[in-house]
């Protein structure tokens, strides 16, 4: 598994992700990933910091995401770790049924999309059941 999959495991199976600029960060208990690395999450989560920065259509703020693997469950081959990243944020213009479901945003509510520049990746593969 190379870097960027492993990267996209962590932050897609986190339990929540902390998204923020300007100073300011939320946590998020609902997202998802593209295929592509992005980052999807319902645009009214956002600190109203970040919120008012962002015109849609046009280039948005610089926004920070971390991301950690913190079950404690252990799980033979499962990655763990903790993802950082930072890109530019953008509004999804037409987000699907069931990706505003997903997010648990209602009906006609913005999507916002962080597109990652920069990610940093620290992780590590249990090795057995009772790894930790």
């Amino acid at each position: 598994m190379d870097a960027a999959r492993r990267a996209k495991t962590v932050l897609a199976t986190a339990t929540s992700v902390e998204v923020g600029c300007a100073g300011r960060r939320v946590r998020l208990w609902r997202h998802a990933v593209e295929q592509t690395g992005g980052l999807l999450f319902p645009f009214a989560r956002l600190a109203p910091e970040c919120a008012d920065r962002v015109v849609p259509g046009a280039r948005g703020p610089l926004v920070h995401a971390v991301a950690s693997d913190v079950t404690s469950v252990p799980l033979a081959d499962r990655v763990r770790g903790t993802v950082r990243l930072s890109g530019v944020l953008e509004t999804v213009t037409d987000p699907s049924d069931d990706l505003v479901e997903r997010l648990g945003a209602r009906p006609g509510e913005l999507v916002a999309r962080v597109v990652p520049r920069s990610v940093t990746l620290e992780w590590h593969v249990e090795s057995g059941a009772g790894a930790g």
